[in-house]
Protein backbone atom coordinates (compact mmCIF):
# COMPACT_ATOMS: atom_id res chain seq x y z
CA UNK A 1 0.00 0.00 0.00
CA UNK A 2 1.23 3.74 -1.23
CA UNK A 3 0.63 6.68 0.92
CA UNK A 4 0.80 9.46 -1.32
CA UNK A 5 1.21 12.19 1.57
CA UNK A 6 4.59 10.53 2.94
CA UNK A 7 7.58 11.87 1.18
CA UNK A 8 10.03 9.85 -0.47
CA UNK A 9 13.06 11.44 -0.16
CA UNK A 10 13.53 10.25 3.32
CA UNK A 11 15.97 7.53 4.04
CA UNK A 12 13.77 6.73 7.21
CA UNK A 13 10.70 6.12 5.49
CA UNK A 14 8.90 2.87 4.89
CA UNK A 15 8.51 0.53 2.32
CA UNK A 16 4.89 -0.75 1.31
CA UNK A 17 6.85 -4.26 2.26
CA UNK A 18 7.55 -3.23 5.82
CA UNK A 19 4.38 -1.62 6.17
CA UNK A 20 2.48 -5.38 5.05
CA UNK A 21 5.54 -7.06 7.90
CA UNK A 22 4.70 -4.71 10.51
CA UNK A 23 0.58 -4.94 9.76
CA UNK A 24 0.84 -8.74 9.94
CA UNK A 25 2.54 -8.33 13.38
CA UNK A 26 0.45 -5.64 14.94
CA UNK A 27 -2.63 -7.45 14.28
CA UNK A 28 -1.07 -10.59 16.01
CA UNK A 29 -0.80 -8.66 18.89
CA UNK A 30 -3.90 -7.52 19.00
CA UNK A 31 -5.40 -10.58 18.78
CA UNK A 32 -3.43 -11.65 21.51
CA UNK A 33 -5.42 -9.98 23.62
CA UNK A 34 -8.17 -11.32 22.81
CA UNK A 35 -6.83 -14.62 23.95
CA UNK A 36 -5.38 -13.20 27.13
CA UNK A 37 -9.14 -12.52 27.95
CA UNK A 38 -10.61 -15.72 27.55
CA UNK A 39 -7.64 -17.39 29.02
CA UNK A 40 -8.30 -14.85 32.49
CA UNK A 41 -11.89 -15.06 32.11
CA UNK A 42 -11.52 -19.28 32.37
CA UNK A 43 -9.42 -18.83 35.14
CA UNK A 44 -11.07 -15.93 37.67
CA UNK A 45 -14.72 -15.78 36.23
CA UNK A 46 -16.58 -12.14 36.19
CA UNK A 47 -17.59 -12.02 39.64
CA UNK A 48 -18.00 -8.18 40.86
CA UNK A 49 -14.85 -6.51 42.55
CA UNK A 50 -13.77 -3.36 43.55
CA UNK A 51 -14.54 -0.20 41.14
CA UNK A 52 -10.94 0.87 41.67
CA UNK A 53 -9.76 -1.93 39.70
CA UNK A 54 -11.66 -0.54 36.86
CA UNK A 55 -10.27 2.93 36.97
CA UNK A 56 -6.65 1.60 38.06
CA UNK A 57 -7.49 -0.59 34.57
CA UNK A 58 -8.54 2.06 32.33
CA UNK A 59 -6.06 4.70 33.34
CA UNK A 60 -2.72 2.28 33.33
CA UNK A 61 -4.20 2.12 29.00
CA UNK A 62 -4.46 5.77 28.90
CA UNK A 63 -0.44 6.22 30.20
CA UNK A 64 0.50 3.90 27.96
CA UNK A 65 -1.42 5.32 25.25
CA UNK A 66 0.26 8.93 26.10
CA UNK A 67 3.55 7.54 26.38
CA UNK A 68 3.69 5.98 23.21
CA UNK A 69 2.72 9.21 21.76
CA UNK A 70 5.35 11.32 23.32
CA UNK A 71 8.21 9.05 22.99
CA UNK A 72 7.33 6.16 20.14
CA UNK A 73 7.89 8.12 17.15
CA UNK A 74 11.31 9.07 18.42
CA UNK A 75 14.48 8.16 16.29
CA UNK A 76 18.19 7.78 18.00
CA UNK A 77 20.73 10.41 16.37
CA UNK A 78 22.07 8.85 13.41
CA UNK A 79 25.60 8.98 15.45
CA UNK A 80 23.74 6.96 18.48
CA UNK A 81 22.79 4.13 15.71
CA UNK A 82 25.05 1.13 15.44
CA UNK A 83 25.35 -0.96 12.36
CA UNK A 84 23.36 -4.08 12.00
CA UNK A 85 20.38 -2.66 13.69
CA UNK A 86 16.74 -2.82 12.41
CA UNK A 87 16.14 0.95 10.89
CA UNK A 88 14.61 3.41 12.90
CA UNK A 89 10.97 3.11 11.58
CA UNK A 90 11.02 -0.96 12.56
CA UNK A 91 12.81 0.49 16.26
CA UNK A 92 10.19 2.99 17.26
CA UNK A 93 7.44 0.44 16.22
CA UNK A 94 8.73 -2.18 18.64
CA UNK A 95 8.96 0.79 21.47
CA UNK A 96 5.01 1.81 20.50
CA UNK A 97 4.84 -2.01 20.71
CA UNK A 98 6.46 -2.18 24.02
CA UNK A 99 4.60 0.92 25.68
CA UNK A 100 1.71 -0.21 24.39
CA UNK A 101 1.12 -3.93 25.19
CA UNK A 102 2.47 -3.54 28.67
CA UNK A 103 -0.11 -2.06 29.94
CA UNK A 104 -2.04 -5.28 28.88
CA UNK A 105 0.00 -7.80 31.26
CA UNK A 106 -0.40 -5.09 33.60
CA UNK A 107 -4.38 -5.40 33.41
CA UNK A 108 -4.09 -8.90 32.90
CA UNK A 109 -2.28 -8.75 36.39
CA UNK A 110 -4.76 -6.21 37.78
CA UNK A 111 -7.57 -9.50 36.93
CA UNK A 112 -5.45 -12.26 38.54
CA UNK A 113 -5.37 -9.42 41.76
CA UNK A 114 -9.18 -8.53 41.87
CA UNK A 115 -10.49 -12.30 41.12
CA UNK A 116 -12.44 -11.07 38.17
CA UNK A 117 -11.65 -10.84 34.57
CA UNK A 118 -14.14 -8.07 34.71
CA UNK A 119 -11.49 -5.07 34.86
CA UNK A 120 -9.19 -6.93 31.95
CA UNK A 121 -12.66 -6.56 30.21
CA UNK A 122 -13.57 -2.81 30.97
CA UNK A 123 -10.03 -1.39 29.49
CA UNK A 124 -9.57 -4.01 26.71
CA UNK A 125 -11.32 -1.81 24.02
CA UNK A 126 -9.38 1.09 24.96
CA UNK A 127 -6.13 -1.16 24.78
CA UNK A 128 -7.57 -2.49 21.60
CA UNK A 129 -7.58 1.00 20.46
CA UNK A 130 -4.65 1.91 21.81
CA UNK A 131 -2.72 -0.56 20.18
CA UNK A 132 -4.30 -0.16 16.79
CA UNK A 133 -3.50 3.77 16.44
CA UNK A 134 -0.03 3.65 16.87
CA UNK A 135 1.24 -0.20 15.70
CA UNK A 136 -1.03 -0.55 12.77
CA UNK A 137 0.99 1.53 9.60
CA UNK A 138 -1.32 3.91 8.01
CA UNK A 139 -1.01 7.20 6.53
CA UNK A 140 -1.34 9.29 10.41
CA UNK A 141 0.94 7.11 11.96
CA UNK A 142 3.73 7.75 8.71
CA UNK A 143 2.35 11.75 9.11
CA UNK A 144 3.63 11.24 13.13
CA UNK A 145 6.87 9.44 11.84
CA UNK A 146 7.84 12.20 9.43
CA UNK A 147 6.66 15.16 12.07
CA UNK A 148 8.96 13.49 15.06
CA UNK A 149 11.83 13.15 12.28
CA UNK A 150 11.24 17.03 11.82
CA UNK A 151 11.53 18.01 15.42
Amino acid sequence: MSYPEQPTGSPASPTAAQDRSLRIMALAFLTMTVVFGVLLDVAEGTPSTNALYFVLAVLVVVAGFVLALNLGYRSAPAAARRPGTPDEFTAAFFRRLAMTETPVFINLAIGFIAGSALPYFVAWPFAVASMAFHLIPSAGMHRRWEAAQQR
